[in-house]
């Protein structure tokens, strides 16, 4: 769903801050142990900033599909569906 007042636009932005803080501790933890710390730094560091990206894009995307108009509210549930769908399928081949 799209934004539709500035605390949920700060409740969003914190999940993606979130997301991106886990996502790099995660990959950080796995390098933990052992003489890998370094390496588990920098790979922590890749992993935030490929979060960032992707969620870079996928704002263009929204801000574009919004300026267009291209999709009216149940085009926006579908996509929305869709979305819940993707992310369900990518977390269970994790």
């Amino acid at each position: 769903m799209i934004p539709t007042s500035a605390s949920e636009t700060d409740d969003r932005l914190a999940a993606y801050l979130g997301h991106g803080a886990l996502a790099a501790l995660s990959t950080l933890m796995q390098f933990a142990n052992g003489e890998d710390a370094g390496l588990g730094f920098l790979a922590a560091r890749e992993r935030w900033q490929s979060v960032f990206l992707w969620m870079g894009k996928g704002t263009e995307a929204i801000k574009t599909l919004t300026r267009e108009d291209l999709l009216d509210a149940a085009g926006w549930r579908r996509a929305e569906l869709h979305g819940t769908r993707r992310v369900a399928e990518n977390a269970q081949r994790r």
